[in-house]
């Protein structure tokens, strides 16, 4: 009996124990969400309304922007890294333009243009171009021209800095040339092609006569100098692969535009003081004005193979 009562004792304490627990207050217990529309807090000058509401659905459709080819305007972040201070491709006919967008400068920045022209480089050529003649609403256009001269900012709200990275060369081609650039016929020789490399082996040395006239012409960009601007743009020529210090030949480059494209080129005829039979190594130098040291391709920790397809080798009478 008294073993009964002690549980039941027992049972009562821990009863009364939990009678005297305090639930805490759930501090979301109390909103009253309603049916409210949330409140559009975004710049809407800002990149990041104007990606939503005018480049993803208006300019990155199917086939367009679409990451099918630059500008890419399918996230918030490649709009703008193709955007502020991305070297344009296509130019107009007299080459005015750097980058697509300039921070604080609607008159230099091509997006502008192409908004607002119906001719930039080509008839009816205004963006966006699904249908041609038609432009954006003047609303958005007035909110990209107030972006832009609001320092086309981040989606951070800050104002983009010019990189400054070294020159870079995206091709070169080669081939025999005439008495100038524009000869005609031209080319009946390509250099670059496999026939003209030895045991037609692309990536080993082009075969060059010692009568022959070669043209060579490459694409140099950079971020913050216009191509026609680049100084020092040389072709030098040395026995050794990696060693230009006494090059042992150099030609000038010269600027060339065709149509609305830009390269530099250099002609010239195959040095006789050229030894025969042996491996010549070429590289191009050029500076953007902005650094202290010439940039040059190929450079010295690109592949031996590169560096191959990059050299020469004269034989009397090869192409005769």
């Amino acid at each position: 009996m008294k073993k009964l009562l002690f549980i039941f004792l027992v049972a009562a304490l821990f009863t009364s124990c939990k009678k005297d627990e305090v639930t805490p207050n759930n501090p979301y217990d109390d909103i009253d969400y309603g049916n409210e529309t949330p409140i559009d807090t975004l710049d809407l000058n800002g990149i990041v309304a104007i990606h939503r509401d005018i480049l993803l659905p208006k300019c990155s459709t199917p086939g367009c922007h679409d990451g099918t080819f630059e500008p890419d305007f399918r996230t918030v972040m490649s709009s703008y890294s193709t955007l502020v201070y991305h070297p344009i491709i296509k130019n107009n006919p007299t080459n005015d333009y750097e980058f697509r967008v300039v921070p604080f400068d609607t008159t230099n920045s091509v997006l502008q243009k192409r908004l607002n022209w119906t001719t930039f480089a080509n008839t009816n050529d205004r963006m966006p171009q699904d249908n041609i003649g038609t432009g954006l609403p003047q609303e958005d256009l007035d909110r990209i021209s107030a972006w832009i001269l609001g320092g086309a900012k981040d989606f951070q709200g800050n104002v983009a800095v010019m990189p400054n990275k070294e020159p870079r060369m995206q091709w070169f081609y080669s081939l025999e040339g005439g008495a100038d650039l524009l000869s005609t016929p031209q080319p009946y020789n390509v250099l670059s092609g496999a026939d003209n490399r030895e045991d037609g082996q692309g990536h080993l040395s082009m075969i060059l006569d010692t009568s022959m006239r070669v043209l060579i012409t490459a694409n140099i960009t950079d971020d913050s100098t216009a191509m026609k601007n680049l100084e020092n743009v040389r072709l030098d020529f040395s026995y050794f692969e990696d060693d230009f210090s006494n090059p042992i030949h150099s030609e000038n480059g010269q600027y060339f535009t065709w149509s609305s494209d830009e390269y530099w080129y250099f002609l010239f005829n195959v040095p006789e003081t050229f030894l025969q039979d042996t491996t010549i190594y070429m590289r191009i130098n050029a500076n953007d004005g902005d650094h202290e040291e010439d940039t040059y391709f190929p450079r010295e920790d690109s592949y031996d193979w590169y560096k191959s397809y990059w050299s020469i080798n004269v034989q009397e009478g090869s192409h005769q």
